[in-house]
Order: C-alpha cells, then sequence, then structure tokens
C-alpha cells in the first residue's frame, strides 16, 4: 500500500465516509483495476470520449447560452453509452422534458453557478435521469472533480456509501 493511499484512508475514516471493509474494497478494486491492460484501454477510451463531449459543447457555445440540438445530444449519448452504457442515455431524456428543459438543467449541472446539491438535485428531478445519469454527466466534464457513482438502486456498495453520507447530511 502507497503512502497516498493510507493518508487517503486517514481522511476518510475521519470524515466518517466509509467502513473498514468499504475502504478495504476500493484499495482491492483499485489494485485489481490497475493489474488490468483492460482496465487501461478503457480509461484511454473515456478520456477520448470526454474530450470529444467538451469539444462539442465547447463549439455550440452551450455554457453560454445556446441550446444543444437533438442531434447534438444524440452524439453525446453515444459517447456516454460506449464506455458507460447507461441505456438512459436517450432521446427521451429530452423527449420526456422538452429539448429546452433538459438543455437548460443540463447547462446549470455542468456551469457551476450554483451549489452542487442543488444543481444535482435539479437535473435529478427531470424525468428519466437519476443518479447514474447525473452522476456520469459530471464525471466526464470534470473527472477529477466529480467520480462517477454507480449504484444498483439495492444494497451494493456504493449505495450503502451513498445512504452513509445521506445520514451525515442529516446530522450535520
Amino acid at each position: 500500500m502507497h503512502f497516498t493511499q493510507i493518508k487517503e484512508i486517514e481522511r476518510l475514516k475521519t470524515l466518517l465516509y466509509l467502513t473498514e471493509t468499504q475502504e478495504k474494497q476500493l484499495l482491492s478494486w483499485k489494485a485489481a483495476a490497475e493489474e488490468d491492460e483492460n482496465w487501461a484501454t478503457w480509461c484511454k477510451d473515456q478520456e477520448i470520449a470526454a474530450r470529444k463531449i467538451k469539444k462539442i459543447i465547447d463549439e455550440n457555445n452551450f455554457l453560454k447560452s445556446n441550446n444543444l440540438t437533438e442531434s447534438q445530444l444524440d452524439e453525446l449519448f453515444v459517447l456516454f453509452k460506449e464506455g458507460l452504457g447507461n441505456r438512459q442515455m436517450r432521446c427521451s431524456l429530452y423527449e420526456e422534458n422538452t429539448l429546452a428543459i433538459f438543455n437548460k438543467e443540463l447547462r446549470s449541472l455542468l456551469n457551476e453557478k450554483e451549489s452542487l446539491p442543488k444543481r444535482f438535485d435539479n437535473f435529478v428531478n427531470l424525468k428519466r435521469v437519476g443518479l447514474w445519469t447525473a452522476s456520469q454527466f459530471l464525471s466526464v466534464w470534470e473527472p477529477s472533480k466529480y467520480p462517477l457513482i454507480a449504484t444498483s438502486g439495492k444494497t451494493g456498495f456504493m449505495d450503502k456509501v451513498i445512504l452513509s453520507l445521506n445520514s451525515l447530511k442529516k446530522t450535520h
């Protein structure tokens, strides 16, 4: 175990975010991933997709004012699905919410003009959008700031972490 990993575990323990079992599981997954050649390839593919997504958003001046078209959003969804397989990334996101509303909430989510909880809650409140979809948008947009949160919606590892964080929010 590296010194920086030990420090990170100590920091998380002081924040009461992870149990000892969860910490060990994360370190185990990380070690296994670092040894897997497919993982490195997947990471490179995700970086390429993220650059393409940012290019589409930047070229269209989306964050300042312009809305993305249906075809541009469809192109983004294809890039999102390639490595992460989110089946919710499809036209129903903007069809059920209207193109204007989806653009507005996506712009707000990525812009960072409001607090993260408010932006996240507003985006998750759209039809057919959940934690996974919102997290995916953020993690591709700013991966060093927003880690991807994948949950099963039941009793998986990340579900337990999120429940722990929610209970911490309620007590502070």
